[in-house]
């Protein structure tokens, strides 16, 4: 309804009470610009109608923003990182999906890393996404597009597969296999 922090009650033009942004019981639709400050944890999160989410605020370690669900990003609609310094982290347990422009890495000091910690999850979609950092942290994450990883990509000690399903991943940071994971990886 009006640009703002998502965490504001005025952001969506309803009297949300306040733990539904950290409680994972709600989706939210994301139409005008909207800035995630604090942590949240939602259901779904959806970007659309020419929308824009932006990650962060100046000069901190951004806590968390978990989407137990699916993290949609479509057409005409942008999500990035603020142009000031500070790590943020997006959790997504359901399937990551662009079809707009998300780009999750303006600098080295200027990130969104991205931990996948669902059971079955696909990255998909048309659009273009840079990604910083990338972790497979459980479950399987098929990638049924190209992959722009412009930091490190992890799999986690819980991951069972990764497969990039015919696609080419594009990796200029560090790939780690943790020891003890059980995964296998497709391509």
């Amino acid at each position: 309804v009006a640009p703002g922090d998502f965490n504001n009650q005025a952001t969506w033009g309803a009297s949300i009470p306040a733990e539904t942004f950290l409680d994972g019981s709600a989706s939210f639709v994301v139409k005008h610009n909207v800035t995630i400050g604090d942590s949240i944890k939602v259901a779904n999160l959806t970007v659309q109608d020419g929308g824009k989410l932006t990650f962060g605020r100046e000069n901190e370690t951004f806590k968390c923003a978990t989407v137990t669900g699916k993290f949609l990003v479509n057409a005409a609609c942008t999500v990035d990182v603020a142009d000031l310094s500070g790590t943020r982290v997006l959790q997504v347990a359901g399937d990551f999906e662009n079809n707009g422009v998300v780009e999750f890495r303006k600098s080295t000091n200027k990130v969104v890393n991205v931990v996948f910690n669902g059971t079955s999850q696909h990255v998909k979609g048309s659009g273009t996404t840079k990604f910083n950092n990338f972790e497979v942290a459980s479950g399987t994450v098929t990638a049924d597009v190209d992959l722009d990883i412009d930091g490190a990509f992890t799999i986690g000690a819980s991951a069972t597969k990764f497969t990039l399903d015919g696609h080419t991943m594009n990796l200029a940071g560090n790939f780690t296999k943790n020891a003890s994971a059980k995964t296998g990886f497709d391509y």
